[in-house]
């Protein structure tokens, strides 16, 4: 099992493209979304995220403190766009290869 984590903000252009312009994140990445916003073709969703971080399997919690004590200082930044229409997640990954049982994800009190 491999698991991958990321700091990722769904909103508006303008929302997106201000986080990153205050964040200077020069690894993050701004990209449109395939979503369309409220029905209507036009109004698309975007996305910004940090690069992935690699965790291990046995012991995400290290990988995790690591990385969210390395972007704490950009949080707030993210907070002054957030409302609404802008979403901030922690996003994890996980890869299995093939016949490889899932196995569960758990997390101290202390990252949570």
């Amino acid at each position: 099992m491999r698991i991958h984590a990321y700091i990722r903000v769904v909103g508006g252009e303008i929302a997106v493209r201000a986080i990153h312009d205050d964040v200077k994140l020069q690894e993050a990445v701004v990209r449109e979304t395939k979503a369309t916003k409220d029905n209507r073709a036009n109004a698309k969703w975007w996305n910004w995220k940090t690069p992935q971080v690699p965790l291990d399997a046995d012991n995400p919690d290290a990988g995790l403190k690591e990385m969210l004590s390395r972007y704490r200082p950009i949080f707030p930044l993210i907070r002054k766009q957030k409302g609404p229409d802008c979403v901030v997640y922690l996003q994890l990954v996980t890869e299995y290869n093939q016949n490889e049982e899932p196995r569960g994800l758990y997390l101290s009190d202390e990252v949570i």
